[in-house]
């Protein structure tokens, strides 16, 4: 499934983790599931603060663009 995913699959590597950590549960392998778990903590902890910064981005770009845009109409 991992290997898949650079041509085309759009799915979340974080997604990708879980659905193959029950599917080794459902085989009755826990090792290999536990692994694809602590995989999937560790993806979607390293994802968390990418989505945060690139939020706090597009705000900071929105207050800019609102303070700019109140100045100008003070000017006016």
């Amino acid at each position: 499934m991992l290997c898949l995913r650079p041509k085309g699959l759009i799915t979340p590597a974080d997604r990708l983790y879980t659905i193959m950590a029950r599917n080794y549960a459902d085989l009755y392998q826990p090792a290999l599931a536990t692994q694809c778990y602590e995989q999937t903590l560790a993806t979607k902890n390293s994802m968390a603060p990418t989505a945060i910064d690139s939020q706090l981005s597009e705000l900071t770009v929105r207050f800019d663009t609102t303070q700019k845009e109140s100045e100008s109409a003070i000017a006016t």
